[in-house]
This record gives C-alpha cells, sequence and structure tokens, in this order.
C-alpha cells in the first residue's frame, strides 16, 4: 500500500474543520491549557497504549494546537518458524505521532470536534522487521466529550499511511497502515 496514499485523508481531517467554534471561544480554560491524555487505540490489526501532550490553542480563529502522541504497539505474527513451524505471538513497537488539531465544531456545550493530521514515525522491533524507523501519515476526526470542567472523554477515528511492512515473517504482512481507532480521556491544565 502507497503511504502517500492517505495524504488527502490527513489534509481532509485537518481542514474539513475550519469553520469558528463558539464553545472553545467562550470557555476560557479550553482555550490557553495544556492538555494530557491517556489512550487505547488500534492501528490496522495492531493494539496499543499511549499517552499524549497538547499545546494551547495557538490560533484564536482556528483554535490550532499541536499534540505530540506517544504508543507502545503489539503485533501480532508467527514467530520462531524453527520451532514446530512456527508460533503466533504478539511483538511490541513503538509509534510517535506529532500532528496539528483543529477544534473546531461544537456539537453541544460539553461536546466538540476536532480534526487532526500529521507525521507518524514507527520504531518497529528487529523480530519481524528489518527496517529501524518507518515514516507515515496519519488524519482522524475525533471527538470529545466533557463530564467536568477540564476533564473530557475521546474518540477518534481516521486513517494511517506508512507503507509498514513486517518483511521478517512468512507473506511479510503489512501493518499499522489503513484505519486508525482511538479513545480515551483529556485532562486539560
Amino acid at each position: 500500500m502507497n503511504k502517500y496514499l492517505f495524504l488527502p485523508i490527513i489534509l481532509l481531517c485537518f481542514f474539513c474543520c475550519s469553520m469558528p467554534n463558539t464553545y472553545a471561544n467562550d470557555n476560557p480554560i479550553m482555550k490557553r491549557s495544556v492538555s494530557l491524555s491517556y489512550h487505547l487505540l488500534q492501528h490496522q490489526n495492531d493494539f496499543g497504549v499511549g499517552m499524549s501532550i497538547a499545546s494551547p490553542f495557538i490560533l484564536d480563529d482556528v483554535n490550532l494546537a499541536f499534540r505530540l502522541r506517544t504508543s507502545l504497539m503489539w503485533n501480532e505474527g508467527t514467530y520462531n518458524m524453527s520451532v514446530d513451524g512456527g508460533r503466533t505471538g504478539w511483538r511490541a513497537y513503538g509509534a510517535l505521532q506529532f500532528g496539528a488539531s483543529s477544534y473546531t465544531i461544537a456539537l453541544a456545550p460539553g461536546v466538540r470536534l476536532y480534526g487532526e493530521g500529521g507525521l507518524v514515525v514507527l520504531l518497529p522491533s528487529g523480530e519481524f522487521s528489518s527496517e529501524s524507523t518507518v515514516l507515515g501519515g496519519y488524519g482522524i476526526f475525533g471527538f470529545e466529550v466533557f463530564s467536568s470542567p477540564g476533564f473530557a472523554y475521546f474518540i477518534e477515528i481516521g486513517g494511517m499511511g506508512t507503507g509498514a511492512t513486517a518483511d521478517k515473517l512468512p507473506n511479510q504482512p503489512i501493518y499499522s497502515n489503513g484505519l486508525t481507532v482511538s479513545g480515551g480521556f483529556r485532562i486539560h491544565l
């Protein structure tokens, strides 16, 4: 799969939400705060857990913020081919994402939408890949539901393109490409 296929998705996710956000403009805590989050996620067939930090909004008209995510992912594959024809198991690898988020459309007080797009860097395990790093892009749509001031649950869905293949496994399967889904909670400090 071509990793550049997802470039239009990344741009669409980021620019599709470029309308003014009345809820964020009425809530100064959301505009001037750094946020920390914990998330569970799935990149294609790989499960992961992670954390992120986001900057305060830097442009009032678009409510633009930057986010840095780090995730520990697990890839399922057939390992130890010399032992009984191989065993299915999980191998850990890292994923770093840096993107720009535009929080723009408020559905209701306490619920807001956003789009995000950016760069992803995979740090694959040497047990399934001969590459030490893999670069790609991602784009997501998400929404936050605030249960109290400064605390929100979120769900995100989007696409990722990296061109990553597990070239040391039988049939060289792709990983961390296609659909990405995550959910978790976010604290605005």
